[in-house]
């Protein structure tokens, strides 16, 4: 009889019966994960082994998460994970594919999932030195098997270059129903200053790094739904992107570990040019959630990657143009009539149950907690950026979406002479904003862009 974590669960039968079809055996246990797509964790005895015995095997069910959502259909990632394997390159093993749910059949890996680093602690230091190895061999394959399992380069280099940012800004321009200047600023210097080709185009992981180790060594890389054929420097500017919230280490010995491994030159331009691409992305992907979506499962944790990585987004391209920026941020706190009523909210709120899960603290603690901030640093905030907008455009504005219309207008009329005065005014925003997330508990919020040297 398979015990199971969830009787509830409707896609059960349909992985029970893929199981003992094609690997045979007894489903022992299911657990559904709480995770944004559809997993599962299962246990089979009885599984007839090679040699001729019986063995248990464990699996993880990878399932789909839903029309709109996959950057790229999860039978993508599947062909790619089998071509992988077929390689040498450490991933899971592949079992097969269920066609009716649908979902990649695995192997759990038994080990711990790479979350980040303590400076401290030099084993994990020494792992994603491994990771870069890993991943010069993976951008050494050729390309042409993966082309021919659909994963193709687009036509031209400009489209290839772009193929990241074009994939945020399709959810952003269907979501786009008012004025965004600092996203309209950054997409036009992205257009204005694609870097030339590579010698040479590679398979590309396209969200680094994830992998997971045990005793010592990495065990296996996973998640390729970002995968695709591009620049190697997509992929180092994207681990560049995760040590904002995962940190990764030191990032120039990272990159001189690759480069040694692969025997490819670091393009430190080209990855702070992807280094804004990807940033801008989290803005383009989950600001429309923030506004579309009520009440929103986890609001401040999605409104901490978009008012985080935004000054990246524009440090990242400061880097690149060779400006430094002032970091600077002087706003008062202003002490209000709600002030013990939104104090006593918060206190309330800390007494609510563990959510438990990948939350962070409750999210209505968050909400209390940003509801507090913006009511002690709102005005000052609407002040100084409507005396930006003063300074800019020479007036002032009653209705603020008349003066972030204005303001992305502006944008879009403005030349490249413009672009340092534009960043410097938009850096000093985006460091302001970020102060009214200061109380949530998210790496992401106070740690600062990585040098890549």
């Amino acid at each position: 009889m398979e015990k199971t974590a969830n009787e509830s669960d409707v896609n059960r039968p349909v992985i029970v019966t893929w199981i003992q079809e094609n690997l045979g055996g007894t489903v022992t246990h299911i657990e559904k994960l709480p995770r944004w797509r559809p997993s599962w964790n299962v246990e089979v005895t009885g599984v007839p082994a090679k040699n001729g015995s019986q063995e248990i095997v464990h699996l993880h069910i990878r399932g789909e998460r839903g029309p709109g959502l996959e950057t790229q259909p999860l039978s993508m990632e599947y062909r790619l994970l089998q071509l992988l394997e077929s390689a040498g390159i450490p991933v899971p093993h592949i079992y097969g594919w269920i066609d009716a749910l649908p979902a990649i059949v695995m192997e759990k890996v038994d080990a711990e999932p790479f979350l980040g680093i303590s400076e401290d602690n030099p084993e994990l230091h020494e792992r994603v030195a491994e990771y870069m190895e890993i991943l010069a061999k993976v951008h050494a394959l050729d390309t042409r098997p993966f082309e021919d399992a659909g994963l193709r380069p687009e036509v031209t280099w400009e489209d290839t270059a772009l193929a990241y940012l074009r994939m945020a800004e399709k959810t952003y321009l269907d979501n786009k129903n008012g004025p965004e200047p600092l996203i309209e600023f950054v997409r036009n210097w992205l257009y204005r200053n694609i870097p030339p080709a590579p010698e040479r185009l590679s398979v590309l992981v396209g969200d680094c790094p994830q992998f997971m180790h045990r005793d010592g060594r990495v065990t296996a890389i996973y998640d390729l739904e970002m995968a695709r054929i591009g620049d190697p420097m997509f992929d180092l500017a994207s681990v560049r992107v995760r040590d904002i919230n995962e940190p990764t280490g030191n990032l120039p010995a990272l990159f001189d570990r690759y480069a040694k491994s692969s025997g490819r030159p670091i393009d430190r331009k080209v990855i702070h040019f992807y280094s804004v691409m990807q940033f801008l992305a989290v803005p383009m992907i989950s600001g429309p959630t923030l506004r579309n979506n009520h009440p929103h499962p986890a609001f401040v944790e999605y409104l901490s990657w978009v008012l985080a990585t935004t000054p990246r987004t524009l440090e990242s391209m400061a880097d690149s143009m060779g400006v430094t920026l002032d970091t600077t941020v002087d706003l008062p706190e202003r002490e209000t009539i709600h002030r013990d009523a939104l104090t006593d909210l918060v206190a309330q709120c800390q007494s609510l149950p563990d959510p438990g899960g990948f939350f962070r603290e409750h999210p209505v603690l968050s909400l209390a907690n940003y509801a507090r901030r913006a009511d002690q640093l709102g005005p000052a905030i609407e002040r100084q950026e409507q005396d930006d907008l003063y300074q800019l455009l020479g007036q002032h504005f009653d209705n603020p979406q008349t003066g972030e219309q204005a303001l992305e207008d502006y944008v879009h009329a403005a030349g490249r002479d413009e672009d340092e005065r534009l960043l410097r005014l938009f850096h000093r925003r985006a460091l302001r904003r970020l102060e009214l997330i200061q109380d949530y508990p998210a790496p992401i919020v106070r740690r600062q862009l990585g040098a890549i040297g």
